[in-house]
């Protein structure tokens, strides 16, 4: 931990970890704030380009995690990732989506 986040912990009384590219876009599309994304009349390399912008990530990395969300087995889909999502929709009182992630969780174990 570095001293920046030391003393924003102690500011904010709360240790916040950065989100990876993945799980921002687990998040978004859980939340269907993507289904806006893909309502815009524009190319997917348009839309990678603009979600790119917006995360401040790397062009062909969110090109691909969109590419891969419609795909029933991804790098995106793992037991990392469906963790992370389901302490922080638990977190946030989303019970219908925290009982999706669970469901997804318990098919990962079989």
């Amino acid at each position: 931990m570095d001293r920046i986040d030391r003393i924003e912990e102690k500011v904010f009384k709360n240790k916040r970890k950065p989100t990876t590219l993945s799980q921002q876009i687990l998040l978004l599309h859980y939340t269907g704030m993507l289904d806006k994304l893909y309502e815009l009349k524009i190319t997917q390399v348009k839309k990678a380009e603009l979600l790119a912008t917006i995360l401040n990530s790397d062009h062909s990395n969110t090109k691909k995690a969109l590419e891969a969300i419609p795909k029933k087995v991804s790098y995106l889909k793992n037991r990392f990732n469906y963790e992370f999502l389901q302490v922080t929709f638990e977190g946030l009182e989303l019970d219908r989506l925290t009982e999706k992630i669970n469901v997804i969780l318990k098919e990962l174990d079989e």
